[in-house]
């Protein structure tokens, strides 16, 4: 239910671009879901159990908010709300 919403929002900011910010916010979530499957290779080892998987989808929600408050803290500089 999330990337709809995030697709709506990065298409929204400024509609002229809509198509540079479809493309980049595309290849920002693959490149994001690289990453993230290139780290948790070495992290899920045989044995490692469910505390390492659960572990490294804490880091990555805490990682999403700390770009969230970035995004509001770089809106209210920028006065567009």
């Amino acid at each position: 239910m999330s990337i709809p919403n995030a697709t709506a929002g990065m298409l929204a900011i400024k509609p002229e671009l809509a198509g540079t910010a479809s493309g980049l916010g595309s290849a920002m979530m693959i490149g994001g879901g690289a990453a993230l499957s290139a780290l948790a290779g070495p992290v899920l080892q045989i044995g490692t159990g469910d505390l390492a998987l659960i572990a490294l989808m804490w880091v990555s929600i805490f990682i999403g908010i700390l770009f969230i408050l970035l995004v509001i803290r770089r809106n209210r500089t920028l006065h567009l709300e």
